[in-house]
């Protein structure tokens, strides 16, 4: 639980369509199991050992994490 309050103004519409569509989609998932997805995707697979994670890994995405639309099949 969070131990401070979120100011929700400061994020856009689509920020927290986002937030709330990952969150539904994530949300059955033990922690054992999102630590077990984190691992097939990019910013875990192109860390170095002891080194920091990337940001800009977070723009790219296995098959296995990848989160398509419907329109992006076509």
């Amino acid at each position: 639980m969070p131990h401070k309050s979120v100011d929700l103004r400061k994020l856009s519409a689509n920020e927290l369509l986002h937030i709330d569509e990952t969150l539904a989609r994530l949300s059955d998932k033990t922690a054992s199991e999102l630590s077990e997805l984190s691992h097939f995707d990019t910013p875990w697979l192109a860390a170095k050992d002891g080194k920091p994670i990337a940001y800009r890994g977070v723009f790219y995405r296995t098959s296995k994490t990848a989160v398509t639309e419907p329109s992006d099949e076509l």
